[in-house]
């Protein structure tokens, strides 16, 4: 098994890529985006290298509370340590260079990390892996969020793509439950199988499942984005029907509106909402509406480690009320008898049950409805919050409510 990194050419590059990963992360930008950029204008690096690089990098952030004040003397240092946090075993002759001992055995799970980490600073603890001013995570969250979940894809259209998973040339183990889910281990390629299946977290494939659209209903995407769960719910509801996708961006709903294209679907409308919440279709009703709030994205953390630290209390005070804002403006949209279903990618409860809590206390005609858990089977009474740990995928949180008739 070759070590790495492979000769010292590896580290400048290395410490020359993180450089330019930090900018964008001093400016809450994406940090895989800016890496990826770099990698488009280096083509000289071949798949490990970018491994290499980018398993660095991702680990710096994902052990920033520990690494910080490391970095900023000794980036290269904080760069081994965290290439080490990662479960990683590196080439010996960069820990002597560094003057470290090299591990004979890699670090596996948070609490034998952290032992290793008080050699080099006694007072360390699990806590300062999330932002301070959080409340604090449980040890199993905090270890679920320093690993990498699975890559899933959502097959609906039967073709090469299904056959290749069926016949095992694609690496991937199907769900037990969600048939059309599965988790990737190698060999899948987007960009082939388009008009066949789509990435998309297995967390997020619960959001639609627990809308549970039917043909011929009339359903909204009030927060559509990209639109990955609009894809998910205009084939719940077998082509028929209408499904709108709504967004405050031109730019999300035309990425949305392009990949509905793909996927061969045409049973979809748009409409843009103005930024003061108004929208052209103010007094229109639905059988139901999706609302996929903004959020903190916490549940996210262990794809994207950067966002726990670009995270601020103004932001998350800002996020809370908008959330509120956006359910209060969606619920007049579903008519009597009808579906809302509120979610976000979030762990904190602030988020989640303080939002849908508030509102239900302010509107009596909505109640939270019992259903079962899409992973599970398991009937849960209208409130689902799936544990990255539970479910080897992001934290998602899904609030299933009725109004009256």
């Amino acid at each position: 098994m070759k070590l790495y990194p492979l000769y010292s050419g590896q580290t400048e590059w290395l410490l020359r890529l993180f450089v330019e990963s930090h900018k964008a992360f001093l400016l809450g930008s994406p940090v895989d985006q800016a890496l990826s950029a770099n990698f488009r204008k280096n083509k000289q690096f071949g798949s490990k290298d970018r491994k290499f690089y980018s398993t660095a990098i991702f680990g710096l952030y994902r052990y920033w509370g520990w690494l910080n004040e490391l970095c900023g003397e000794k980036p290269l240092l904080a760069l081994y340590y965290a290439y080490l946090f990662e479960g990683k075993l590196i080439a010996p002759w960069w820990a002597e260079q560094l003057g470290q001992v090299p591990l004979e055995t890699p670090l596996v799970g948070l609490e034998a990390k952290l032992q290793f980490w008080k050699t080099q600073d006694p007072k360390a603890t699990l806590a300062q892996l999330a932002p301070p001013f959080l409340p604090a995570f449980e040890p199993a969250t905090l270890e679920a969020l320093s690993h990498r979940p699975a890559a899933w894809v959502r097959v609906y259209q039967q073709g090469p793509v299904s056959k290749k998973l069926n016949e095992g040339v694609i690496k991937a183990t199907q769900h037990p439950r969600l048939t059309d889910a599965w988790e990737i281990t190698e060999g899948f390629n987007d960009a082939e199988f388009k008009g066949q299946a789509q990435v998309q977290d297995l967390s997020s494939q619960a959001v639609a499942r627990v809308c549970n659209p039917q043909p011929e209903q009339d359903w909204l995407d009030y927060c559509a984005g990209a639109g990955g769960k609009s894809l998910h719910l205009a084939h719940l509801m077998g082509r028929s029907g209408t499904l709108t996708l709504a967004d405050t961006r031109e730019s999300a709903l035309k990425k949305a509106h392009q990949r509905t294209l793909d996927a061969g679907l045409s049973n979809l409308k748009y409409f843009l909402i103005e930024a003061d919440g108004s929208d052209p279709e103010e007094d229109k009703n639905y059988d139901g509406v999706l609302v996929d709030v903004p959020c903190s994205g916490s549940g996210t953390w262990a794809r994207a480690p950067w966002l726990r630290w670009q995270l601020t209390i103004k932001e998350l005070l800002d996020l809370e009320q908008i959330q509120k804002d956006i359910l209060d403006r969606a619920a007049h949209k579903v008519r009597p008898g009808g579906t809302l279903v509120y979610a976000t990618c979030s762990l904190l409860d602030s988020e989640n049950s303080g939002v849908t809590g508030s509102f239900l206390a302010a509107n009596p005609r909505f109640h939270k409805e019992p259903f079962e858990s899409p992973l599970t089977g398991e009937m849960v009474q209208g409130e689902l919050f799936i544990l990255p740990q539970d479910a080897g995928a992001n934290g998602m949180y899904i609030c299933k409510m009725r109004a009256a008739e």
